[in-house]
């Protein structure tokens, strides 16, 4: 699975907003999703009924989706996943 993928998908559904999913472990399936949003009021069934209509693998689909206000960024403008894992896990996501 490639997160990547994971966050084109979304991009699609909230264009006017920023995604960008890490992997997270768990213990029944190995990893998990979590989604990271820019969109008020995102959910995680939002997220899976748009990736479902598209196809999508079902180990694709968010387990949860947490909004933030910004996603952190390294200088070159990209995403800084460290970081981003570092705050969803002080969050408990």
């Amino acid at each position: 699975m490639s997160l990547a993928s994971v966050e084109d998908l979304l991009a699609d559904l909230w264009p006017e907003h920023v995604a960008a999913a890490i992997a997270a472990p768990d213990p029944k399936r190995g990893e998990r999703v979590i989604l990271a949003t820019t969109k008020p009021g995102a959910t995680r069934a939002e997220a899976q009924t748009w990736m479902k209509i598209r196809g999508a693998s079902e180990i694709m689909y968010p387990a949860s989706v947490v909004v933030l206000d910004a996603i952190p960024l390294l200088g070159s403008g990209k995403t800084n996943y460290v970081a981003l894992a570092k705050e969803l896990r002080e969050r408990g996501a």
